[in-house]
């Protein structure tokens, strides 16, 4: 099987970790998107549109409370004036329950309230509200009284108290919500940390390691030491390298060999000659010494040459003095 460049290897793992990060992300934000659809259902759909209902119901109350006060004092005109006018608040709580209704709910529990806020706020309307316009409507002030200190403030506070339990669920689903988007977020950044650390590792296991073991090999060898071995890396770039170091090593090797078997021939070359020096030496000694005996004699003969030669004239002239 052939096995994967170095180059090949960490794109292959680069892409494959973007591809994961990416997915992760992805997911991630999904997740944080859904959170946020959620929240806003919640809070700028259901919740406002209650609360928008429950104070338009009390600007209702309030125009009715001062057409009555208008009434009473005579300014019947001007009294029915602001009852239109808390007449036409109470259609539009009608309009923003009925969007509060139709945003549903993220919950069953939350569907619960939901339903106690609708069947609160539909009896409030109907036995308390509703009256209370026909009365003005009339101008039968004792009739709002009678309802006024009837059941409307009991109507009133059941309907108050469903939109209230309302608003805490809210707040705990928002709670819950942006808890989970947090929670989210930190699990993205931590599998974003465990990925490069495992990209560090990648390269450390598939770059630095290998690289420090050439390093510390080139070390030796700078060292003199050419026995130390590389560990096979295989076919990518850090297998050539490692290849092209042993080779290298195996080359110095043999230089060193030929190196120390040329200084072995030198040195027994050296030898012999050194022998043969003295071996000369001797010879030229012995030489030196038949010749300074050569010369002795010579020197012997030379004088008993010149001694016969002596004689013989001396014999000449007894000769002819005879």
């Amino acid at each position: 099987m052939k096995q994967l460049s170095l180059r090949t290897g960490l794109l292959a793992f680069m892409t494959l970790l973007l591809l994961a990060v990416s997915f992760m992300g992805i997911v991630a934000i999904n997740k944080g998107n859904r959170s946020l659809d959620v929240i806003n259902r919640i809070r700028g759909v259901e919740l406002n549109s209650l609360y928008q209902s429950n104070e338009d119901l009390m600007r209702a109350r309030a125009n009715a409370a001062l057409a009555v006060r208008k009434i009473e004092i005579g300014l019947l005109e001007e009294g029915a004036g602001v009852t239109k006018l808390a007449q036409a608040d109470v259609l539009t709580p009608q309009q923003n329950l009925k969007r509060f209704i139709d945003a549903g709910t993220v919950t069953a529990h939350g569907k619960t309230l939901a339903d106690a806020v609708a069947g609160s706020y539909k009896a409030y309307l109907e036995q308390g509200i509703r009256p209370m316009m026909s009365a003005l409507d009339k101008q039968y002030t004792d009739e709002y009284y009678q309802l006024l200190e009837g059941n409307l403030a009991s109507l009133a506070a059941r309907y108050s108290k469903a939109v209230d339990d309302f608003g805490q669920y809210a707040n705990q689903v928002t709670a819950v919500q942006l808890a989970q988007a947090a929670y989210n977020e930190t699990k993205m950044k931590v599998l974003i940390a465990v990925a490069v650390v495992l990209t560090l590792l990648v390269l450390a296991w598939q770059l630095l390691q290998p690289l420090n073991n050439a390093i510390v090999h080139l070390e030796q060898v700078a060292a003199g030491d050419l026995s130390q071995t590389l560990p096979a890396a295989g076919n990518n770039e850090l297998g050539r390298l490692n290849h092209a170091l042993a080779e290298m090593q195996q080359a110095l090797r043999a230089s060193v060999s030929q190196v120390r078997e040329a200084s072995l021939q030198i040195d027994i070359g050296s030898r012999e000659l050194a022998a043969g020096n003295v071996n000369l030496a001797q010879r030229t000694e012995e030489s030196s010494a038949s010749l300074e005996e050569t010369a002795a004699s010579m020197e012997q003969l030379t004088a008993t040459v010149r001694l016969n030669a002596s004689n013989a004239q001396q014999a000449h002239q007894l000769a002819n003095a005879v």
